[in-house]
């Protein structure tokens, strides 16, 4: 491999071979995304190429090489540097790879580790042509408590989350089914969702003292902090009927809890005694929420764009609100991109599809950790892994 310090060819590098994505549509579990932004990770220093990760336990993981620059007649062997955490199952046997431009590798997460999936010429032992990282995660379970709000007098709306739901039991196949699906972005992750319970929770006067029954960001987070039922075991997720603000979804981090003073009291108080936060998943049931506003409102939760103020990850640092200086393809594919349905990239129509259909934002959660000056929103899969651990992450 070279030692990407040295000109191969004016200012220009020629890669044979390349990983992708190994389909298109929404996220999925087997297909994960590939962090192709860029060939260096500051957290990995010797190691140049593409990255993804499985969850052990994850069998038919699926990614896709390409034929940029070689001959489809070229023996060409897919082989992992380290079966004991990524065993290559398809091509079996030696890998050899088909004469395809494009195919797919399988394979299975066996255990949590680093392996790179190499692509050798001409024999299983040859030349390395490129390299795929595959980080395998362990499992981590996050526990839910989902909260059927009926907010001031206001229950549960007939259309929720855009579909007919006559009653409790069709609306908690809902939720269910929202959860089950959001689960396929942070699957490969190692990040798995569960929900432990659905509870009817009232808010009254004591939670939003307006008696608003459609409560601003504010309101609904001081609520949450004050709910009846809350959880100290699970993350506490909302379901509210209406919202003053036009959003489907808002996630809110304990570190953000504390930075929007929605702690009480301010100072943790010593035990019996038991200081609440305003963190949890907030979802707006009268809305067009999807799966994947859980996904991302989760990374919020799992402290994604959330202190220092870095907005979402468009690239924007400290710039002014609305500009986009990094509105490109990585950014639009990204999960933790501000909107879920894309605005129209004309006249630079091919930001439109990244993958994820025609004007939709991706799931891609980033991996390699950039030098700070380019862009600190990066690394979201071990940054958000790191915030599970925290002692304070399900906040009572």
């Amino acid at each position: 491999m070279p030692d990407f310090n040295s000109t191969i060819w004016t200012n220009e590098r020629i890669y044979m071979v390349d990983f992708c994505r190994a389909k298109t549509g929404p996220a999925h579990r087997r297909f994960p995304d590939v962090d192709n932004a860029g060939y260096r990770d500051e957290a990995f220093a010797g190691e140049h190429g593409p990255i993804m990760s499985a969850m052990t336990g994850q069998t038919r993981v699926n990614v896709r090489v390409s034929r940029t620059e070689i001959s489809t007649a070229a023996k060409l062997f897919a082989v992992s540097t380290n079966p004991a955490a990524a065993a290559i199952t398809s091509p079996a046997g030696t890998g050899q790879l088909g004469s395809d431009r494009s195919q797919n590798i399988e394979f299975s997460a066996v255990a949590a580790g680093r392996a790179a999936i190499e692509i050798r010429y001409n024999w299983a032992d040859g030349p390395v042509l490129g390299r795929l990282y595959v980080q395998v995660y362990d499992r981590i379970q996050l526990r839910m408590r989902v909260h059927l709000l009926t907010v001031n007098g206001l229950a549960q709306p007939h259309s929720f989350f855009s579909k007919g739901c006559a009653n409790r039991a069709e609306r908690v196949a809902r939720v269910t089914d929202f959860v089950n699906r959001a689960n396929e972005s942070w699957v490969p992750h190692g990040v798995v969702f569960t929900i432990t319970d659905f509870v009817d929770t009232t808010w009254g006067p004591a939670e939003i003292p307006s008696g608003a029954q459609s409560p601003t960001l504010i309101e609904m987070a001081t609520a949450g902090m004050r709910s009846p039922n809350r959880s100290g075991l699970d993350v506490n997720v909302f379901i509210v009927p209406s919202v003053a603000a036009a959003i489907t979804g808002f996630g809110v981090s304990t570190a953000s809890a504390r930075a929007f003073g929605l702690v009480s009291p301010a100072v943790a108080p010593p035990p019996p005694a038991v200081q609440h936060f305003g963190s949890g998943l907030f979802l707006h049931s009268s809305s067009n929420a999807t799966p994947q506003t859980i996904e991302h409102e989760m990374g919020h939760y799992m402290s994604l764009c959330g202190l220092p103020n870095q907005g979402h990850s468009t690239g924007d640092l400290d710039v002014a609100a609305g500009t986009h200086t990094r509105d490109d393809l990585i950014s639009r594919r990204r999960l933790m991109y501000p909107v879920v349905s894309l605005l129209n990239g004309a006249p630079s129509s091919w930001r439109n599809n990244t993958g994820y259909d025609n004007l939709k934002a991706g799931s891609f959660i980033t991996y390699r950790r950039l030098p700070a000056a380019q862009d600190f929103t990066f690394e979201e899969s071990q940054r958000a892994r790191t915030a599970t651990a925290a002692l304070d992450f399900y906040a009572p």
